[in-house]
């Protein structure tokens, strides 16, 4: 596999929109770099992406469509201050790199954090390709929890460091499988190779995971942000705080009052405006309990 050809037949990115609003996009991050298509810019944005906003899943429990519309997640996560899933998440910070100039392209991923190594997964993740002068980047900034914060080369077998954690590429049969170290081990995040994928394979998708009965994202609240050198992550009621050394704190959210204050001051989300929201959430505490707390 040599990494310097593979992006030789470039697709344009999908779901790119003509009307997009970099400036504030920019103001949603915290960025105020000069915007050029550079190495050192794709760094800036997806390290401060992913401290502003919020892997979340909140639409698919209250079974609204999910749109991977450019112009409909630019309301969403930039003017609305939401969060989003993993798609949201990369088809908008490709849309950003596309108007950027950067070249790009959208690949699928089957995850494998805390799978057993005999389990076999579907295509239920989203990353970005992304071509430089030295050659070929994945960039990610929907992985919730462990994502990586930082550009990662396409090169396998090489230990690659970031801002928070470190990260390696390995051969998998013929595609490549993501992992992070935690502590003294290594942990999968998930497999990809380098299909070029049409605007239908994503939708398909996106539509199975945001609406199917079976899905894991219309089952369990799944919610995440990275705070400086601090993770936070929110699984149903159990809130953990990852720090970088490795230590993790989880408390337990009594009621759904607690969780929807959670969802605002930690992960800084502007929850939508939902009668059935509370009553959603209190499904994920023990005992049941639908009361503001």
């Amino acid at each position: 596999m040599n990494p310097n050809t593979l992006l030789s037949q470039r697709t344009d990115f999908l779901f790119r929109s003509d009307a997009f609003d970099l400036d504030a996009y920019f103001r949603r991050v915290g960025y105020s770099g000069n915007g050029t298509a550079t190495l050192e810019t794709l760094r800036e944005l997806q390290f401060r992406h992913p401290e502003a906003i919020a892997y979340e899943n909140l639409d698919a429990l209250l079974g609204r469509a999910i749109s991977l519309e450019a112009s409909a997640l630019e309301r969403k996560l930039v003017q609305s201050d939401r969060g989003g899933h993993a798609f949201e998440h990369n088809i908008l910070f490709g849309n950003v790199l596309h108007h950027l100039g950067f070249s790009i392209r959208g690949l699928c991923a089957r995850g494998r954090f805390q799978v057993p190594a005999d389990r076999p997964t579907g295509r239920d993740h989203m990353l970005l390709l992304v071509e430089m002068p030295d050659g070929p980047y994945i960039v990610d900034v929907g992985f919730n929890g462990l994502g990586p914060t930082a550009p990662l080369r396409l090169m396998p077998d090489v230990v690659q460091a970031t801002p928070r954690e470190e990260y390696r590429l390995l051969p998998f049969g013929t595609a490549l499988e993501l992992q992070v170290r935690l502590g003294n081990h290594w942990q999968a995040l998930y497999q990809f190779d380098l299909s070029p994928q049409v605007q239908a394979d994503f939708e398909v998708i996106n539509y199975y995971m945001s609406s199917h009965p079976h899905s894991n994202l219309t089952n369990a609240l799944h919610v995440g942000r990275v705070d400086g050198a601090t993770r936070y992550r929110l699984h149903n009621s159990l809130l953990a705080v990852h720090l970088r050394d490795g230590t993790i704190k989880q408390r337990k959210l009594e009621h759904a009052g607690a969780i929807l204050a959670t969802l605002k001051e930690v992960f800084r989300i502007a929850v939508p405006d939902d009668p059935a929201l509370l009553s959603r959430l209190a499904q994920f505490c023990d005992p049941y309990d639908a009361t503001v707390g």
